[in-house]
Parts: structure tokens; C-alpha cells; sequence
């Protein structure tokens, strides 16, 4: 029904498709994405300071999940365990690395698609 009669992407002005879009649970999203990503999430999630792949699959997934648009840094940091100003900043740096690294943003972008969201 989703699919029928809502846009691909939610309308800021309308608060009640957000609702409706809140529903997909965002750990759902990270199991989708980690299945592509071939990578173990409790590597980065809940285990202190990250590095190298680790952190740039945690970093994609956090943007994934915050280009979503329908959960707030704080909601995105507790599925991470990390504050909202740490989702805020990957984010940031992840935007940096897309314009750097086109492949990076290639990669990013086949996960996109093969999740459907």
C-alpha cells in the first residue's frame, strides 16, 4: 500500500508521513545493509573507537539511516551507542569523503538501491 500511494520520499510539510515512514524499525535497515556489506555490526556497534573499514561501514550505515530523513541524530545514536553530536559529525565527514572519493560513493550508492526503504 506503501508503495501505491506514497512518495519515495517523505514530504517535510506532512508529519503524518513521517509517521508512516518511522515504521520500517532502522535496525531492519542495518540488518538489509550489513547482509550487503558482509560485515558483523557488533564490530562497531557498542565497542568503543572503530577503525579503518569498521568505521566507514559504520558510517554508511549511520548515513543511510540519517539520509532516511525520520529518525533524529539521537534515535540514530542509540542504535550506534554513540551521543547525537557523533552522528552529526560522521555524517559530515562521510558527505566530505563522497566529494574526495568517487568510489566511495558509488559503493554507498549500491547499497542504497538494493535496500528498499
Amino acid at each position: 500500500m506503501k508503495k501505491a500511494y506514497l512518495p519515495e520520499t517523505r514530504h517535510k510539510e506532512q508529519p503524518q508521513q513521517r509517521d508512516i515512514f518511522r515504521s520500517e524499525d532502522p535496525r531492519i535497515i542495518i540488518k538489509k545493509a550489513v547482509a550487503i556489506l558482509d560485515c558483523d555490526p557488533d564490530e562497531f556497534i557498542a565497542s568503543g573507537r572503530v577503525y579503518g573499514m569498521k568505521k566507514t561501514n559504520r558510517d554508511l550505515l549511520m548515513y543511510l539511516i540519517w539520509e532516511y530523513g525520520v529518525y533524529i541524530n539521537e534515535e540514530i545514536g542509540n542504535l550506534f551507542h554513540v551521543t547525537y553530536s557523533s552522528v552529526s559529525r560522521n555524517v559530515s565527514l562521510i558527505r566530505e569523503r563522497f566529494l574526495k572519493d568517487k568510489a566511495l560513493k558509488q559503493y554507498y550508492n549500491k547499497i542504497k538501491s538494493q535496500i528498499k526503504m
